[in-house]
Protein backbone atom coordinates (compact mmCIF):
# COMPACT_ATOMS: atom_id res chain seq x y z
CA UNK A 1 0.00 0.00 0.00
CA UNK A 2 1.32 3.47 -1.15
CA UNK A 3 1.98 6.07 1.58
CA UNK A 4 -0.52 8.83 2.31
CA UNK A 5 0.16 12.00 1.04
CA UNK A 6 -2.31 15.42 1.05
CA UNK A 7 -3.24 16.10 -2.56
CA UNK A 8 -6.13 18.63 -4.19
CA UNK A 9 -9.31 17.12 -3.33
CA UNK A 10 -10.50 16.04 -7.15
CA UNK A 11 -14.37 17.01 -7.88
CA UNK A 12 -14.74 13.64 -8.72
CA UNK A 13 -13.99 12.36 -5.50
CA UNK A 14 -16.95 14.45 -3.66
CA UNK A 15 -19.49 11.20 -4.22
CA UNK A 16 -16.88 9.15 -2.00
CA UNK A 17 -16.58 12.33 0.33
CA UNK A 18 -20.79 11.28 0.76
CA UNK A 19 -20.27 7.93 1.49
CA UNK A 20 -18.12 7.98 3.60
CA UNK A 21 -19.89 10.62 5.72
CA UNK A 22 -22.81 8.31 5.16
CA UNK A 23 -21.42 5.31 6.63
CA UNK A 24 -19.32 7.01 8.98
CA UNK A 25 -21.99 9.31 10.87
CA UNK A 26 -24.63 6.42 10.72
CA UNK A 27 -26.87 8.51 8.67
CA UNK A 28 -28.97 5.40 7.64
CA UNK A 29 -30.04 5.11 11.26
CA UNK A 30 -32.52 8.21 10.47
CA UNK A 31 -34.00 7.05 7.37
CA UNK A 32 -34.77 3.75 5.25
CA UNK A 33 -35.62 5.63 1.88
CA UNK A 34 -32.28 5.43 -0.42
CA UNK A 35 -33.25 8.61 -1.46
CA UNK A 36 -33.51 10.29 0.97
CA UNK A 37 -31.08 9.18 2.40
CA UNK A 38 -28.72 10.09 -0.37
CA UNK A 39 -30.50 13.51 -1.10
CA UNK A 40 -29.42 13.76 3.08
CA UNK A 41 -25.92 12.41 2.83
CA UNK A 42 -24.83 15.37 0.13
CA UNK A 43 -26.84 17.87 1.99
CA UNK A 44 -24.66 17.41 4.88
CA UNK A 45 -21.24 17.08 2.30
CA UNK A 46 -22.20 20.63 0.44
CA UNK A 47 -23.20 22.43 3.76
CA UNK A 48 -19.57 21.45 4.75
CA UNK A 49 -18.17 22.37 1.95
CA UNK A 50 -19.34 25.79 1.28
CA UNK A 51 -18.39 26.51 4.85
CA UNK A 52 -14.71 25.80 4.18
CA UNK A 53 -11.72 27.98 3.35
CA UNK A 54 -9.43 24.99 2.93
CA UNK A 55 -9.59 21.30 2.30
CA UNK A 56 -7.16 18.55 3.09
CA UNK A 57 -7.39 15.60 1.37
CA UNK A 58 -5.19 12.18 1.97
CA UNK A 59 -4.54 10.40 -1.19
CA UNK A 60 -2.52 6.54 -1.26
CA UNK A 61 -1.91 7.01 -4.82
CA UNK A 62 -4.98 8.02 -6.85
CA UNK A 63 -7.69 6.73 -4.41
CA UNK A 64 -8.56 9.02 -1.80
CA UNK A 65 -8.21 7.80 1.92
CA UNK A 66 -9.86 10.30 3.99
CA UNK A 67 -10.47 13.90 4.17
CA UNK A 68 -10.60 17.27 6.61
CA UNK A 69 -12.88 20.32 6.00
CA UNK A 70 -11.38 23.28 7.53
CA UNK A 71 -13.51 26.55 7.99
CA UNK A 72 -10.41 29.76 8.88
CA UNK A 73 -12.58 32.79 10.04
CA UNK A 74 -12.29 35.87 8.40
CA UNK A 75 -11.34 33.82 4.81
CA UNK A 76 -12.56 33.60 1.20
CA UNK A 77 -14.84 30.36 1.25
CA UNK A 78 -13.95 29.42 -2.42
CA UNK A 79 -15.83 26.15 -2.37
CA UNK A 80 -19.57 28.06 -1.96
CA UNK A 81 -20.43 28.14 -5.26
CA UNK A 82 -24.01 29.37 -6.50
CA UNK A 83 -25.35 25.69 -7.05
CA UNK A 84 -24.22 24.37 -4.23
CA UNK A 85 -25.79 27.02 -1.89
CA UNK A 86 -28.75 26.89 -3.21
CA UNK A 87 -28.82 22.60 -3.23
CA UNK A 88 -28.59 23.48 0.61
CA UNK A 89 -30.93 25.90 0.94
CA UNK A 90 -33.61 24.09 -0.39
CA UNK A 91 -32.60 21.09 1.88
CA UNK A 92 -32.43 23.38 4.93
CA UNK A 93 -36.30 24.18 3.98
CA UNK A 94 -37.11 20.06 3.80
CA UNK A 95 -35.61 19.06 6.91
CA UNK A 96 -36.97 21.90 8.92
CA UNK A 97 -40.26 21.10 7.30
CA UNK A 98 -40.06 17.46 8.52
CA UNK A 99 -38.43 17.92 11.62
CA UNK A 100 -39.28 21.30 13.43
CA UNK A 101 -38.21 20.22 16.82
CA UNK A 102 -34.78 19.45 16.05
CA UNK A 103 -32.71 20.60 18.94
CA UNK A 104 -29.09 19.86 17.67
CA UNK A 105 -28.36 23.22 16.21
CA UNK A 106 -29.96 25.18 18.96
CA UNK A 107 -27.39 22.91 21.84
CA UNK A 108 -24.53 23.71 19.71
CA UNK A 109 -24.63 27.52 19.43
CA UNK A 110 -25.53 27.31 22.91
CA UNK A 111 -22.12 25.39 23.71
CA UNK A 112 -20.19 27.52 21.50
CA UNK A 113 -21.41 30.94 22.71
CA UNK A 114 -19.91 29.56 26.37
CA UNK A 115 -16.56 28.22 24.80
CA UNK A 116 -16.30 31.91 22.75
CA UNK A 117 -16.58 33.74 26.13
CA UNK A 118 -12.90 31.73 27.31
CA UNK A 119 -11.38 30.87 24.10
CA UNK A 120 -10.35 32.75 20.60
CA UNK A 121 -10.95 30.47 17.83
CA UNK A 122 -8.88 30.86 14.54
CA UNK A 123 -10.48 28.04 12.96
CA UNK A 124 -13.54 25.23 13.09
CA UNK A 125 -13.16 21.80 11.48
CA UNK A 126 -15.68 21.02 9.80
CA UNK A 127 -15.60 17.47 8.61
CA UNK A 128 -13.42 14.97 9.16
CA UNK A 129 -13.39 11.22 7.45
CA UNK A 130 -11.74 8.29 6.73
CA UNK A 131 -12.19 5.56 4.19
CA UNK A 132 -14.37 3.28 6.00
CA UNK A 133 -13.36 0.43 3.57
CA UNK A 134 -9.50 1.00 4.11
CA UNK A 135 -7.67 -0.97 6.38
CA UNK A 136 -4.87 1.86 6.85
CA UNK A 137 -4.99 2.72 10.49
CA UNK A 138 -3.65 6.71 11.18
CA UNK A 139 -5.66 8.39 8.40
CA UNK A 140 -7.22 10.71 10.74
CA UNK A 141 -3.83 11.17 12.48
CA UNK A 142 -2.07 12.12 9.61
CA UNK A 143 -5.22 14.51 8.30
CA UNK A 144 -4.80 16.13 11.96
CA UNK A 145 -1.06 16.47 11.38
CA UNK A 146 -1.24 18.78 8.60
CA UNK A 147 -3.45 21.02 11.10
CA UNK A 148 -0.72 21.00 13.36
CA UNK A 149 1.97 21.81 10.89
CA UNK A 150 -0.21 24.66 9.65
CA UNK A 151 -1.99 26.26 12.67
CA UNK A 152 1.45 25.94 14.89
CA UNK A 153 0.17 27.99 18.24
CA UNK A 154 -4.05 28.57 17.07
CA UNK A 155 -7.13 27.44 18.90
CA UNK A 156 -9.39 25.16 16.76
CA UNK A 157 -12.81 23.68 18.15
CA UNK A 158 -15.22 21.29 16.01
CA UNK A 159 -18.24 19.39 16.66
CA UNK A 160 -19.18 15.67 17.26
CA UNK A 161 -21.67 13.74 19.17
CA UNK A 162 -22.30 9.97 19.94
CA UNK A 163 -22.93 9.03 16.44
CA UNK A 164 -19.77 9.40 15.00
CA UNK A 165 -16.11 8.40 16.68
CA UNK A 166 -15.83 10.74 19.31
CA UNK A 167 -12.98 9.38 21.04
CA UNK A 168 -10.69 9.77 18.47
CA UNK A 169 -10.26 13.21 19.29
CA UNK A 170 -10.25 12.26 23.56
CA UNK A 171 -6.79 10.61 22.51
CA UNK A 172 -5.19 13.41 20.21
CA UNK A 173 -4.92 16.25 22.34
CA UNK A 174 -8.01 17.59 22.37
CA UNK A 175 -10.09 18.79 25.34
CA UNK A 176 -14.00 17.56 25.50
CA UNK A 177 -14.94 21.76 26.80
CA UNK A 178 -18.80 20.62 26.93
CA UNK A 179 -21.22 17.84 26.13
CA UNK A 180 -25.00 18.25 26.18
CA UNK A 181 -27.85 14.80 25.66
CA UNK A 182 -30.66 15.91 23.43
CA UNK A 183 -33.53 13.39 22.27
CA UNK A 184 -33.11 13.23 18.37
CA UNK A 185 -35.72 12.02 16.22
CA UNK A 186 -35.07 8.38 14.67
CA UNK A 187 -38.12 7.10 12.53
CA UNK A 188 -41.51 7.69 15.27
CA UNK A 189 -39.13 7.31 18.03
CA UNK A 190 -36.80 9.93 19.86
CA UNK A 191 -33.82 8.77 20.89
CA UNK A 192 -30.93 10.23 23.56
CA UNK A 193 -27.81 11.91 21.42
CA UNK A 194 -25.10 13.74 23.34
CA UNK A 195 -23.18 16.58 21.36
CA UNK A 196 -19.88 17.58 22.40
CA UNK A 197 -17.82 20.73 21.83
CA UNK A 198 -14.18 20.08 21.41
CA UNK A 199 -10.96 23.06 21.42
CA UNK A 200 -7.16 22.53 21.10
CA UNK A 201 -4.52 24.58 20.84
CA UNK A 202 -2.35 23.63 18.46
Amino acid sequence: MSKLEIKPLKKSDYQKCIQFAKKGMHFDKYTKNPIGLELYSRYFWYNELISATKIYAAYQGEQLAGVLLLNEFGKRKPYATFSKRLFVKIMEKLVHNFDRANPYDDVNQTMLADYRKHYTPKAEINYLAADPDNQTKGIGTFLLEQIARDFVGREIYLFTDTDCSYQFYDRRGFERYREATIRYRHGEKFVPLTCFLYRRKF
